[in-house]
């Protein structure tokens, strides 16, 4: 009997495992960075690119940093500003329908270094503007490029988005857990039952 309650116990704990981990369905195998600026050594571009693929599997969407000298890209048509730039990048290149992309421009159409969010699908609603801000305003105070280096730089903006954007979980994520919740309740109850029986 004790057996049988321990296997139904690690039944639900692994259940309970595979509700909570998000869903990867939705990640593509598209490079998460392209440096066109050439700002980063290849070791950080590693570093940089495996930790944008973690978060865009933690996420379940598609994150993804571009860098650009100027708005002049020809590669995939756009209209020379900063965000038609970074929304027909993400288009063009094949990226989940739910993404985000972080575009660093040395020279935007105002002829200044901007820094642009393009998010998509149901990462509209997962990225506030307030929270765009929000990394931006800590990026530039403490983890200016002019004093530290772009892979700081850039690499702080991805933790930032690792704070911000919650994790996506499975629709049905609640009704299992609380299910899962009720098996264990009830395991522990036939347990005490049968020590009281001894």
């Amino acid at each position: 009997m004790t057996k049988r309650i321990f296997s139904v116990l690690i039944v639900a704990v692994l259940l309970f495992s595979c509700a909570m981990m998000p869903a990867s369905a939705a990640v593509t195998a598209q490079p998460r960075l392209d440096d066109k600026a050439d700002l980063l050594t290849p070791n950080e571009e590693a570093i940089l690119n495996e930790a944008l693929t973690n978060l865009s599997r933690q996420l379940d969407c598609d994150v993804v940093f571009v860098t650009a000298n100027d708005l002049y890209d020809t590669s995939f048509p756009h209209n020379n500003t900063m965000q038609d730039y970074a929304d027909m990048y993400y288009e063009s290149f094949g990226y989940a329908p739910d993404g985000i992309l972080v575009l660093v421009v040395l020279s935007n159409e105002n002829g200044k270094r901007g820094v642009h969010f393009s998010t998509s699908g149901k990462c509209i609603k997962r990225l506030s503007d307030a929270e765009r801000e929000e990394i931006l305003d800590d990026v530039i105070d403490n983890h200016n490029p002019d004093t530290t280096s772009y892979y700081e730089f850039l690499y702080t903006i991805a933790l930032d988005l690792q704070k911000a954007v919650p994790p996506h979980l499975k629709w049905y994520s609640p009704l299992l857990a609380l299910g899962i919740g009720f098996i264990i309740a009830l395991i522990i109850m036939m347990i005490l039952r049968s020590q009281l029986k001894d």
